[in-house]
């Protein structure tokens, strides 16, 4: 065992090394082409540039396959390997810091112990609880699982008795694409920057008593607005006099509801307000059919799109693909019969020509997205998640029934939409 392990590990070092020339390869072919004037977008020039960044990712899945041989072999015989860098957050646990600053908050305090929740005809309006849910909690990907329905008989259905045992919630779409934009924030309800239009750079030999020739240089300005995303559910005063099921309430159900709306809003909003332009929405995408190509032949050159487009200064990091895509290219076999992504027993989760696959329900089927969209988007927080209670809605203080509204307030923008591509025909 222990010479199979030093034989991969010399293994290793070797597909490294050579993983390090095919890429330089690539590289050094497209420095030429591109200082011979060469149009790299032309059909035959990408095909080209393509074959050689396909042979170098290749290397590099084969370099993370012989280490995720290696490691499996040091478990085996009880050594230790350092943890693998996880390429997306997993999921926290059920997070607690909204639902119990809410329900220990000074609003909510003084709410229960004025008596208006069991007065039957008293008004409640409790001022909102300012970043319940901060902005920084929200960067970081708090996140929960479940979604609530209560429109089958209002208030009523949002008593959990004590005794009740399991309750089969509704299955909803866990949040994934927020994990793989830039998340920041902003102080102002508007965000400005700067965009370089196409350059025209006209230097050339020139003797003198020859003019040289004239470059242009151009920018253009660029704005988004921050835009309100906030829901409600309604619930009997009871439920605010039990802060468990509170809890329940807030920190299962409405914070989802908005990270959900708000991840839809990044992808697809229409840019009409009060929508955000989202991803599908953007000008300035790349675009590659696949035709008669195999999948992973379109998704290589897709990735080989994004690095003609961005001059190499952007490498794709994610592939995001539906559930049904996803099973498509992960049940893709050999002349031989076995899978090309390995043993279904590896239990290892595939990369595709180096890409970290994002899967979700929220992407559509044919239309994968492929890119660098850290780089290429960015999602500021105006502000956290405010929760606030009133029982001003509709006829609900007649009812003695109370709103519970979240809300949040965010501005998106694709900045670098190169660095996206977009797969048709997938």
């Amino acid at each position: 065992m222990e010479q199979e392990i030093r034989q991969l590990a010399a293994a290793i070092q070797s597909a490294e090394a050579e993983a390090a020339r095919e890429r330089g390869d690539a590289d050094a072919l497209v420095s030429r082409m591109r200082e011979s004037g060469t149009d790299l977008t032309e059909r035959d020039n990408f095909a080209k540039i393509d074959e050689a960044y396909k042979r170098a990712d290749a290397q590099r899945d084969a370099v993370a396959a012989l280490r995720d041989q290696r490691a499996r072999l040091l478990e085996i015989v009880g050594r230790q390997t350092a943890p693998a860098t996880q390429t997306a957050r997993t999921d926290p646990e059920q997070p607690r810091g909204l639902a119990h600053r809410f329900t220990n908050s000074p609003q909510f305090r003084e709410m229960q112990g004025s008596g208006v929740l069991r007065a039957s005809g008293a008004r409640v309006n409790m001022p909102p609880v300012e970043d319940a849910l901060s902005r920084n909690e929200l960067r970081n990907g708090l996140r929960t699982r479940t979604t609530f329905d209560n429109s089958a008989n209002i208030g009523s259905g949002l008593l959990v008795p004590d005794y009740t045992g399991d309750m089969i919630e509704q299955y909803v779409r866990k949040v994934r694409f927020l994990d793989v934009i830039t998340i920041g924030d902003t102080d102002t309800d508007t965000v400005d920057w700067v965009v370089e239009n196409p350059r025209t750079d006209s230097a050339a030999p020139a003797p003198y008593g020859t003019a040289v020739g004239e470059s242009a240089y151009g920018f253009s300005h660029k704005q988004t607005t921050v835009q309100r995303i906030g829901h409600f559910v309604p619930a009997t005063k009871g439920i605010l006099m039990d802060a468990g099921q509170t809890h329940t309430l807030l920190s299962s159900r409405l914070v989802n509801g908005l990270q959900r709306q708000v991840e839809q809003q990044v992808l697809s909003g229409n840019g009409t307000a009060p929508n955000l332009l989202g991803v599908l929405s953007a000008s300035g995408l790349n675009s590659q059919a696949r035709g008669t190509d195999t999948r992973l032949d379109c998704a290589h050159k897709a990735i080989t799109a994004v690095r003609v487009a961005t001059q190499m200064e952007y490498d794709p990091t994610v592939i995001c693909l539906s559930p049904q895509d996803y099973e498509n290219l992960i049940l893709d076999k050999q002349t031989t019969g076995n899978y090309t992504f390995g043993s279904p027993t590896d239990g290892k989760a595939p990369t595709i020509w180096g890409l970290v696959p994002v899967v979700s329900t929220l992407f559509q089927t044919g239309s994968p997205l492929v890119g660098d969209f850290k780089a290429a988007c960015t999602m500021w927080l105006r502000e956290g998640v405010t929760v606030s209670v009133s029982d001003q809605h509709m006829d609900f203080f007649l009812k003695g029934l109370v709103a519970i509204m979240a809300e949040t307030r965010v501005a998106f923008a694709v900045q670098r939409p190169t660095a996206i591509t977009q797969i048709t025909g997938f």
